[in-house]
C-alpha cells in the first residue's frame, strides 16, 4: 500500500470521525435547545389557558351578582311571574352571555326555576335532572349565607 493510499484513508477517517462528533454534538445541542423550546411554549399555552378560565369565570361571577341583585330576578323568586321567565330566559341571552344553563334559588337553596340552552337545536329547554343533581349539594350553593330578607 502506498503512502498516499494509507494518508488518503487516514484522511477519511478522520474526516468521517470529526463528522460525527460535530453532528452528535449539534444534535444533543438543539435537541436540548427544542426541548427547551417547547417546555416554555407550553408553560406559556397553559398560562393562558388558565388566564381565559379565570377570566370566563369572573364574567360568570359578575353575571351571577348583577341578577342576584336585580329587583326583577328578587320579585321572579317571591311571585313566580312568568313574563320574567319569557324575557330572560330566550336563546339570544344565552348566546349572548356565553351560558348552557341558569339556575335561580330561594334564599332557602331551593331551586325556583332552571333552564338550559340546547346547542344542537339553538333553543331553550327546561333544565336538566343531571345538571340540577350536580349543582345540588355542591359548595358553590352550600356556600351561599341563606339569607333572610
Amino acid at each position: 500500500m502506498t503512502y498516499r493510499t494509507r494518508a488518503s484513508i487516514v484522511f477519511s477517517i478522520l474526516l468521517i470521525t470529526v463528522i460525527v462528533v460535530l453532528y452528535a454534538i449539534s444534535r444533543s445541542f438543539f435537541l436540548s435547545s427544542l426541548d427547551q423550546l417547547d417546555q416554555e411554549n407550553t408553560a406559556t399555552t397553559a398560562q393562558q389557558a388558565l388566564l381565559a378560565l379565570q377570566s370566563d369565570l369572573q364574567d360568570l361571577e359578575r353575571i351571577a351578582v348583577e341578577y342576584s341583585r336585580s329587583n326583577d330576578t328578587y320579585q321572579y323568586v317571591q311571585d313566580r311571574n312568568q313574563n320574567f321567565v319569557k324575557a330572560t330566559f330566550n336563546s339570544s341571552i344565552f348566546q349572548t352571555l356565553r351560558l348552557s344553563g341558569v339556575l335561580i334559588y330561594n334564599n332557602s337553596r331551593t331551586l325556583v326555576q332552571g333552564a338550559s340552552f340546547d346547542l344542537s337545536q339553538g333553543g331553550v329547554i327546561s333544565v336538566t335532572s343531571s345538571l340540577q343533581q350536580r349543582v345540588d349539594g355542591t359548595p358553590a350553593i352550600e356556600g351561599f349565607p341563606e339569607l333572610r330578607s
